[in-house]
């Protein structure tokens, strides 16, 4: 046996990068297994997410998708206590990370336990005894451990691990290696986030991944910082600062295997679950445990070329040495894609990877990109085989140096008063370095407006001046070139208010207002004026840019009004002006009424008016009822009555006169009647002082009232000389003109 073990122990640990680790490396075991005497410790990593397990040659596990693990040498007859299958194991990682992240209590073991005499059974069954270190029992022992054989040459030195076949019965002896230290899930810290959501995976070319994914619904107590995507199988893995989600990149997978991925959260307090928690349930498996550790068999010599000898414990080695070449690239601008060549003097291809995948990655082929600025460290390895040890590992920094970024592009430019809102996107590249700011220039006149995001405002800016705009982005590496120009925009602002003018009363319900146009359009053409009174906010409208009046009408007779204007353009209403002197709409005789004749009455509140001259064929002459019958309540005669006895007339009356008046809507107005006795006679007392004929269309002669007489007649009234005479007649045994008249409030 050689007495040099801890060196032994220091060489394997160097040799053992170079060994296919096998099942039996990523397993759990209970925390009280012993230290050998010799002192000798390897530690391992086991990938969280893919369960592979690697010796650790040099530098650290990853702190988010790795978990570190010691091992320790002991002897071939070190008593080992109780000792569970490979197969036991592995199924109780499945326990362990299924929320658990404590060591394994007792209940953990018990369950342990029951599950190792189920599989021990399932292998009776299959025909497998389950021979070799990884099923050894002993009865009454507390502790769970995972063991590792592996073979010590007795006159080299060089050790190796077995995983299928046993030791060189006449050169080599059998060593085991036992946990020092439970493998089980680190613990996830008190505020880190919870576990982020893959969206989709879509194929970009024929060995790469696209992989979207979105943050988790719990960032935790504090930002997500950044995001890490694990490629299973192989542990590939890509890291995206910063907590908003995203897409990762792979390269250089495996074509024709099948890839699932797992995205891990980091904020200030730490990593968050790096599994999934849900946990299946362990079933039978019928195949031989996969790291059994058999007894040393007798062999033939091997029959390989003679190596050197040495004496027990001075080393030596079967094995040829092999170094890697690795150029660094020297510092690299961002949004470069550099390729690396590693080679190795055994000939054998040499792995490259990056241990800083927020930064950079690597892939297959040597092919660098850039995620940021900031160092880009590679690692390169040559695990050696049966001809070659494997090299040490080669490890080069460079730096990746930020960029002005791509330039934005520009959205739509919204114009204010004096000043205009400029949107747009962030550009496809930040140079490496998270923009900082965005500057919106004006042109013409040069004006800026500067914001850490879209949209950003430029101020004062001239109404009625068109602009364009181009944005540019800033990072801590310089500002990016500019984007193309807006669409033109004009800024503008409400008019001045206008100045009233004089106001002139209408007939009856109107009045005239006289305004000028503002000073001041705002920057954009006024469109409208609007004229308002007050009492009672009557409005009226004039389309046109300039001054002018406005007519408003629907207005109180005899109520005092006064008036202001206010100015429209694009955007908006100007103030209004000061208010005008008072007036008072309302009719006078000889003015025009609301149906467009003349008034020729105002009696007790009522504004009268004639319907005009030539008003239609009706004037010819008509007869007054065609029904020679008493019309009930046609008998008014009084002013005040016609409208009255009209309607009994348009009742009663199967044509004649009164309808005649009722059906006349002169003006647009359909309130006409027949006038009676009275109000005819006030019609032509008006008539007087004028020149009948020619005025108002009245000829000498009859005229019908709507007065009826008796049963049979009806009353006339004269016109001309002797006229205001009233006389009865047949209502149905004469014709004579109608003149329609109509009232409203004064």
């Amino acid at each position: 046996m050689p007495t040099g073990f801890a060196r032994t122990v220091a060489r394997l640990v160097a040799v053992l990068v170079a060994v296919a680790v096998g099942a039996g490396l990523h397993l759990v075991s209970w925390p009280q297994a012993a230290v050998a005497k010799d002192g000798g410790v390897l530690s391992t990593c086991l990938n969280l997410a893919t369960g592979v397990t690697r010796v650790l040659a040099r530098g650290s596990c990853d702190p988010v998708s790795e978990m570190a693990h010691g091992w320790s040498a002991v002897a071939a007859d070190e008593p080992l206590g109780r000792v569970f299958s490979a197969r036991t194991l592995a199924q109780a990682v499945v326990l362990n990370t299924g929320g658990d992240t404590r060591k394994f209590t007792k209940r953990d073991w018990a369950a342990i336990a029951a599950l190792d005499a189920a599989n021990r059974a399932d292998s009776a069954r299959s025909g497998d005894a389950g021979t070799g270190a990884g099923s050894v029992a002993a009865a009454g022992a507390q502790e769970v451990r995972s063991v590792v054989t592996t073979c010590v040459n007795d006159v080299t030195g060089v050790a190796r691990i077995i995983v299928s076949g046993g030791c060189e019965g006449r050169s080599e002896s059998r060593r085991r290696w036992v946990s020092v230290e439970p493998l089980q899930m680190p613990s996830i810290a008190e505020g880190a986030p919870g576990i982020p959501e893959v969206t989709g995976v879509r194929s970009v070319g024929t060995d790469g991944r696209a992989v979207s994914f979105e943050a988790p619904v719990d960032s935790g107590s504090s930002p997500i910082t950044s995001m890490t995507v694990i490629a299973i199988p192989g542990g590939q893995s890509v890291t995206i600062r910063g907590g908003a989600g995203g897409t990762a990149l792979f390269t250089g997978l495996t074509p024709g295997t099948k890839y699932t991925f797992r995205v891990v959260a980091v904020n200030a307090s730490g990593a968050g679950p790096r599994v999934p928690s849900q946990v299946p349930a362990p079933g039978p498996e019928r195949r031989p445990d996969p790291d059994p550790a058999p007894s040393p068999t007798p062999t033939a010599a091997p029959t390989v070329a003679p190596v050197p000898t040495a004496a027990p414990g001075g080393g030596g080695s079967s094995k040829a040495g092999q170094s890697i070449a690795l150029a660094n690239p020297g510092s690299q601008n961002y949004g470069t894609t550099p390729t690396l060549v590693a080679t190795s003097t055994s000939g054998l291809a040499v792995s490259v990877a990056s241990s800083t995948g927020g930064v950079c990655t690597v892939a297959g082929s040597g092919a660098l990109a850039f995620l940021s600025a900031g160092t880009c460290t590679i690692t390169a390895d040559q695990a050696g085989n049966g001809a070659f040890l494997a090299a040490p590992q080669v490890v080069v920094s460079f730096t990746v140096v930020a960029v002005a970024p791509g330039a934005p592009t520009v959205g739509a430019a919204t114009a204010g008063s004096a000043q205009a809102s400029v949107a747009f996107t962030a550009p496809s590249s930040s140079g490496g370095s998270a923009v900082t700011s965005y500057t919106v220039t004006s042109s013409a006149g040069g004006f800026t407006g500067t914001g850490a995001s879209s949209p950003v405002v430029v101020t004062g800016l001239a109404n009625g001046t068109a602009y364009t705009f181009s944005v540019t982005a800033t990072n801590s590496a310089g500002t990016s070139a500019s984007s193309s120009a807006s669409g033109s925009v004009t800024p503008a602002t409400v008019p001045g208010a206008p100045t009233i003018g004089g106001v002139a009363v209408g007939s009856g319900t109107s009045a005239t207002v006289a305004f000028t146009a503002p000073t001041s359009n705002g920057g954009a053409d006024i469109a409208s004026y609007t004229a308002t009174s007050s009492p009672g906010s009557v409005t009226a409208t004039l389309v046109q840019a300039g001054s002018g009046t406005i007519t408003v009408s629907g207005l109180t007779t005899g109520t005092a009004y006064t008036f202001t204007v206010t100015a429209t353009n694009s955007r908006g209403t100007s103030s209004a002006s000061s208010a005008s002197s008072a007036v008072t709409p309302g009719y006078v005789l000889g003015s025009s009424g609301l149906g467009g004749g003349l008034v020729f009455l105002i009696s007790g509140g009522m504004t009268y008016e004639m319907a005009p001259n030539n008003w239609g064929s009706a004037e010819a002459g008509a007869q007054w009822c065609g029904v020679a019958s008493d019309v009930t309540g046609a008998v008014g005669t009084a002013i005040g009555t016609g409208s009255a006895n009209t309607t009994a007339m348009d009742a009663a009356c199967s044509s004649g006169a009164g309808q005649l008046a009722a059906d006349y809507a002169g003006g647009g107005m359909t309130d006409w009647y027949l006038p009676s006795q009275e109000e005819l006679r006030a019609m032509y007392s008006y008539s007087i002082p004028t020149a009948q004929t020619a005025t108002y269309g009245f000829a000498g002669g009859y005229y019908w009232s709507s007065s009826q007489w008796n049963t049979p007649d009806a009353v006339r009234v004269q016109f001309g000389p002797g006229g205001g005479a009233i006389s009865a007649v047949s209502k149905t045994g004469y014709s004579f003109p109608v003149r329609p008249i109509r009232s409203s409030v004064t």
